[in-house]
C-alpha cells in the first residue's frame, strides 16, 4: 500500500486507521479523480482475481475513469464529479464476478473536505458459488436453441429481455453444443472499438 504523502492532509485520523486496515477494497483519489492511493484489499483482489498487471497498470497516479469504458466510465465519472461538487456520499451497487463466484459489491464514494477528493470503498453484499452443472442451460437458451456467451468476459445474453447480459456461473467453463459466442455490448466497445 502506497500512500502518497498528501494523503494523510486528505484524511482525518479515522479515515486513515480504516483506510489501512478494512477488508473492503478501498482507495483514494484527487479531484481530478487520479488515483492517490490504494489499501492493501486492493491489491489483494487483484491479485486473487488474475489482476497480476493492475496494481502496476492502474495503481496511484492513474486516472480512476481510465481503466473504465463505455457507459460505465461516463456514468461513475458523472457520479464522482457531482459528489465532489455536492458533497454528498454516492452508492452504487455492482456485480463484480468470477468464473468461479457470482459477487455483489456496494461502492461508496465519500467526499473529502472541501472537494479535495474521494475514499471510495467496495464492499462485498452478496457472493454465491456457481450452482452445480445439471442446473445450467435452459434458462439462457434463445429462440434459436443458442446459449449466446460473450467470448471475453463470459456473460450470457438473457433471452427474455433483448440486450441484456448477465453472469450465468454455471456455464462458466463448460463446454455446450448450445453455446455460441458472441460479445456483450461492454466487450465489444472496450475490446473492438468502432
Amino acid at each position: 500500500m502506497g500512500i502518497v504523502p498528501d494523503i494523510r492532509q486528505l484524511l482525518n485520523a479515522s479515515q486513515l486507521e480504516y483506510f489501512k486496515h478494512t477488508p473492503d477494497v478501498t482507495y483514494i483519489c484527487d479531484s481530478d479523480l487520479r488515483l492517490l492511493a490504494c489499501n492493501p484489499a486492493w491489491t489483494r483482489f487483484a491479485l486473487a482475481n488474475g489482476g497480476r498487471e493492475i496494481p502496476d497498470r492502474w495503481g496511484p497516479g492513474s486516472s480512476l475513469t481510465d481503466a473504465m469504458s463505455g457507459w460505465p466510465r461516463a456514468y461513475y465519472r458523472k457520479q464522482y464529479i457531482q459528489a465532489l461538487a455536492t458533497g454528498e456520499v454516492f452508492r452504487q451497487e455492482y456485480e463484480c464476478s468470477s468464473p468461479g463466484e457470482e459477487r455483489h459489491f456496494l461502492q461508496v464514494a465519500y467526499p473529502l473536505e472541501r472537494g479535495r477528493g474521494l475514499l471510495i470503498t467496495n464492499s462485498l453484499v452478496r457472493e454465491e458459488s456457481p450452482k452445480s452443472a445439471g442446473d445450467a442451460g435452459g434458462q439462457y437458451v434463445d429462440h434459436r436453441g443458442l446459449i449466446v456467451q460473450c467470448s471475453h468476459c463470459g456473460r450470457v445474453a438473457w433471452p427474455e429481455v433483448e440486450g441484456s447480459w448477465g453472469w450465468a456461473p454455471t456455464l462458466a467453463g463448460r463446454t455446450d453444443s448450445r453455446i455460441s459466442h458472441s460479445f456483450c455490448p461492454w466487450c465489444l466497445e472496450h475490446y473492438h472499438p468502432a
